[in-house]
C-alpha cells in the first residue's frame, strides 16, 4: 500500500498545494496511458479508441498510436496550444494519449498535475519485468535501435544494462536492502529508454507517480491478465 510518509520532501501529494493549487489549464485530455513500455499500452489505447465516447489520435501510426511525448521530451519546446491542437479533430466527449515515456520520465507526474490537476485519469500497465525486458530488447533489434542488430546477444545487453544501473545506484546512494526509503534517489537516474533494466524497476516509478499525482486517479493493470481478458 502507498505510504505518503515515504515520499521525499517537496512531493505534491504531501504538500498543501495538492488541495489549494489551480490547474494551469482546463482543456486537458481525459485519459493518459503512461506505460510501462512493451506492456500493451498501444493495444489498450486502440481498444479504448473504438468506444464511441472516446476519440484517439494517430491511430494509423502503428506502435506510435496515441503518443505525443509532450510531458516528457517536448515539454520545453512545444506550447500548450500546440499540444491540445493534436486532439482538436474529435467527435466525442473524451480523448487522451498513450506516451510510454511518461511512466519513467521523473518530471512527468508533477508536470501533469500542475497542468491539469485532478482532471485526468491515469492507466499503468505492468508486465513481468523479465518478459518486458526481452520484448524491449527484441524491439530494438527489429528496429535497429541503439546499434542493436541480429548479431546483438541479449546476454551481453543484460550484463551491460545491469552493470550501468548498478553503478548509478551506488552514485545515487540507492540501497536495495531499504528500497522503501531510498527509492527517490533513483527516480531521475536515467531518461526514458535510457536503460532497459531501469524501466523495469516498477516500484521506483510507481512511487514517484503516487507521490506526485492523486492515487485515486491511477489504475494499475497487470498485462498478463489484460492479454487474457481484454474485455
Amino acid at each position: 500500500p502507498f505510504n505518503a510518509a515515504l515520499c521525499p520532501a517537496g512531493s505534491i501529494m504531501t504538500s498543501s498545494i495538492v488541495n489549494t493549487s489551480v490547474p494551469l489549464h482546463d482543456n486537458c485530455p481525459t485519459l493518459f496511458i503512461v506505460g510501462a513500455r512493451k506492456c500493451g499500452t498501444t493495444s489498450l489505447y486502440q481498444y479504448i479508441s473504438k468506444h464511441p465516447d472516446f476519440t484517439g489520435i494517430f491511430l494509423d501510426a502503428g506502435a506510435r498510436a496515441g503518443e505525443t511525448f509532450y510531458f516528457s521530451k517536448k515539454y520545453e519546446e512545444m506550447t500548450w496550444r500546440e499540444y491540445v491542437a493534436l486532439f482538436a479533430n474529435r467527435s466525442s466527449t473524451m480523448t487522451g494519449e498513450s506516451s510510454v515515456d511518461n511512466f519513467v520520465q521523473c518530471e512527468v507526474p508533477r508536470r501533469l498535475f500542475e497542468s491539469c490537476g485532478r482532471q485526468p485519469k491515469i492507466v499503468v500497465l505492468l508486465r513481468d519485468p523479465i518478459s518486458r525486458f526481452e520484448s524491449n530488447f527484441f524491439m530494438r533489434v527489429d528496429l535497429l535501435l541503439r546499434a542493436y542488430d541480429e548479431g546483438t546477444a541479449i546476454g551481453v545487453v543484460v550484463n551491460q544494462t545491469v552493470e550501468t544501473m548498478t553503478k548509478k545506484m551506488k552514485i545515487k546512494k540507492f540501497h536495495a536492502q531499504d528500497v522503501q526509503r531510498s527509492w527517490a534517489n533513483l527516480t531521475c537516474a536515467f531518461k526514458a529508454s535510457g536503460n532497459i533494466a531501469f524501466e523495469g524497476l516498477y516500484y521506483v516509478h510507481l512511487q514517484n507517480w503516487l507521490c506526485n499525482f492523486p492515487s485515486e486517479n491511477i489504475l494499475i493493470i497487470n498485462t498478463e491478465e489484460f492479454s487474457q481478458y481484454p474485455c
